[in-house]
């Protein structure tokens, strides 16, 4: 009887410091296990995945722990839909980091993220959302590049119309100056031909008149001279 009691106790007592040993071993592990997770990202504004309506002025995120600032270890890359990074110089605010943005056109944007958790290991994620419609500034700069196009286009029209006149009349003179030379040398060809019709028409008059001048002095025309007695008397009276 006196032994199996000795038994028990020794048993307690083996079982009791098999305990604590085992209390001394895992409680280390288990009290510092949550000190060294790494913070995760729990939320954002806009969320991943998500569709608004228009781009909002800013984007946050939301961490599980409070994060270290180390300088440049916090970064956000916001990628728009013609792939311009949209995002500005993160603000980091405890479990908090806020990005403003700038432009909206719509379509699908992609966030890019890297912090540093609060157990000193850099931690990064990537997501994306969605924008409905182009945010208000972002329509109006639209508009503006439109108005300037269409004024551009009216300027370089009119400019058009107005050089047309100028560039027709300078065709006409360069025509007329073409022209001049082409005259004249026309005339200096045809000036041989021109002297000699003259000279043919001046020649042609002054054997007419000789003609008509002889006849009305008496004198017969040339080649009709009739043949004189040598004796210069009168056939008729030698008869």
């Amino acid at each position: 009887m006196d032994t199996a009691r000795a038994l028990t106790r020794r048993g307690s007592r083996t079982a009791l410091v098999a305990a604590a040993a085992a209390t001394l071993v895992f409680l280390p592990l288990a009290t510092s296990a949550p000190a060294s997770a790494h913070d995760q990202l729990v939320a954002s504004d806009p969320a991943a995945d998500s569709t608004v309506e228009v781009l909002p002025d800013e984007l946050t995120l939301v961490f599980s722990g409070e994060l270290i600032d180390a300088g440049d270890g916090t970064a956000v890359e916001v990628l728009s839909p013609a792939g311009d990074d949209v995002a500005g110089d993160p603000e980091l605010s405890g479990t908090d980091v806020t990005v403003p943005l700038a432009g909206g056109a719509a379509g699908e944007y992609e966030v890019t993220w890297r912090v540093v958790s609060n157990d000193g290991h850099p931690i990064d994620g990537t997501f994306s959302f969605a924008a409905e419609t182009a945010s208000a500034a972002d329509a109006a700069g639209s508009d503006g590049a439109a108005e300037q196009t269409d004024e551009a286009t009216a300027d370089a029209s009119g400019s058009e119309d107005a050089d047309a006149p100028a560039d027709a009349g300078g065709a006409e003179e360069a025509d007329a100056a073409e022209g001049a030379p082409a005259g004249a040398d026309s005339f200096q060809r045809n000036l041989p031909w021109i002297v000699g019709g003259l000279v043919v028409v001046a020649g042609g008059g002054a054997v007419i008149a000789m003609a008509v001048l002889r006849t009305r002095r008496g004198y017969p025309p040339a080649g009709d001279a009739r043949t004189d007695d040598p004796a210069g008397g009168d056939p008729d009276s030698e008869r």
